[in-house]
């Protein structure tokens, strides 16, 4: 799908480039939100594990804003094991981990829990891939750290 998008949009994302100071990533985060949403409110299906990959690209494009909007800060352990993993199965260890991750204390340190896995399991449509049990973790974990968009 990925592939599909960057085909059909190459032309009008480089003029949105030129015109916007875009920086490239930010621009393709950008483009496969806006077509995920194109394709899941029109009414069509959307299977899970279209859904499931979809939520992996949204984690990537969390894990460029990081790199490029937090001062230098890369969360490597949480993008290896996203790598390992996947984003949805990284997310369910991450939630149910004793403590809270390196990674969410240093997002809270930068104000920018907005960027964190938390914030993201939280959202529509990437809810749904998450038990109630989770989504109230993740809530709580928020809460507890003042985040105040839950």
């Amino acid at each position: 799908m990925v592939t599909i998008i960057k085909n059909q949009l190459k032309h009008s994302r480089q003029l949105w480039i030129k015109r916007f100071s875009l920086n490239k990533t930010r621009l393709m985060c950008i483009y496969i939100y806006r077509e995920f949403l194109n394709t899941n409110f029109n009414g069509e299906n959307i299977m899970i594990d279209d859904l499931k990959s979809k939520f992996d690209e949204h984690i990537l494009c969390l894990y460029e804003r990081i790199l490029t909007e937090c001062g230098g800060y890369r969360p490597t352990r949480f993008m290896r094991m996203f790598n390992e993993h996947g984003g949805v199965e990284t997310a369910h260890r991450l939630l149910h981990a004793a403590e809270y991750s390196e990674g969410f204390t240093k997002l809270w340190e930068l104000k920018r829990l907005d960027l964190s896995l938390e914030a993201a399991v939280l959202e529509q449509p990437w809810c749904n891939l998450f038990s109630r049990e989770e989504i109230e973790i993740a809530r709580k974990r928020l809460e507890d750290y003042g985040y105040e968009k839950v």
